[in-house]
């Protein structure tokens, strides 16, 4: 895949990014299994070649028609590539591509839809409380 120069529209979108993530994630990954899917793309898992290390891998897609999808991307790596807090899921890098962006971040054993229909008999009002409390922590930083 060719790195794609996104439109000036996205300019502004691009320079809120730190550009230390920026990765190529096509030659130095490969995929290991889909894990889901959304309204702009799809979340699989990857391996890192060298390090054999896990990543979940998130891929939009996008077109001329659909520069929302862009748009979003770009936000959330904009957003991810600064945070750094124990409640925020850790971003490793980004690359963008013809027609899609993919950005790497820490592979979860679980989602939390998951983990409440798994392990409903933990689900307790202590650990929801605690929960509610990591969730504003998150929000706050």
């Amino acid at each position: 895949m060719v790195e794609r120069s996104p439109s000036p529209l996205f300019t502004p979108l691009l320079l809120n990014i730190n550009q230390q993530y920026k990765t190529n994630i096509s030659s130095n990954y490969e995929t290991i299994q889909i894990l889901g899917y959304g309204s702009f793309g799809v979340v699989t898992k990857v391996r890192e070649k060298s390090t054999q290390q896990l990543f979940a891998m998130k891929t939009i897609v996008f077109n001329t028609e659909n520069e929302e999808a862009m748009q979003n991307g770009l936000k959330e790596i904009g957003i991810l590539s600064r945070c750094d807090h124990p409640n925020i899921i850790k971003f490793h890098g980004f690359e963008i591509n013809d027609n899609e962006i993919n950005f790497l971040m820490d592979l979860m054993d679980s989602n939390l839809e998951i983990f409440l229909r798994e392990k409903a008999d933990l689900v307790t009002n202590k650990f929801i409380i605690e929960s509610f409390f990591a969730l504003l922590d998150a929000l706050n930083y």
